[in-house]
């Protein structure tokens, strides 16, 4: 299976997922979004970045402009949305904020996932409580 295919089959159309800071949905039309965890009551609101360059400069500082070294530190920037209906080009805006960890939670969700892998476990548990987009995130 593709990691476009993985993607496809954690976020079918209607779902949502949490994916470190980032809020995962598929609309009912199969267009994939992300946004910031904390904006996903707002989406109308937000910034579109459409480019590859657009997130990677968005998660090269925190909120206050400070440099971010680890890009998995809880300090992602909120304020925007992305969105595109092609699962490859998704997976390519997921790496430009978090390089190569949906590949890595994906390999490890297809064995027991410890305390010391990069998701945690995080994002087996997660796939497994996934929502409806219709209904509210729970926290």
């Amino acid at each position: 299976m593709t990691l476009a295919e993985e993607l496809e089959s954690y976020l079918p159309a209607g779902a949502t997922l949490r994916f470190g800071q980032l809020q995962l949905s598929r609309t009912p039309e199969g267009s994939f979004v992300a946004c910031h965890a904390d904006d996903r009551t707002m989406l109308h609101k937000l910034e579109e970045i459409d480019s590859i360059s657009g997130l990677r400069d968005l998660a090269k500082c925190d909120g206050s402009g400070e440099f971010r070294p680890l890009k998995t530190a809880p300090t992602l920037k909120s304020g925007w949305k992305t969105q595109t209906s092609s699962a490859k080009d998704f997976l390519k805006r997921l790496d430009a904020i978090y390089p190569g960890v949906f590949a890595t939670c994906t390999c490890g969700a297809h064995q027991p996932l410890s305390s010391s892998s990069p998701c945690g476990g995080r994002m087996a548990a997660t796939a497994a409580d996934r929502k409806p987009a219709s209904r509210a995130p729970s926290p």
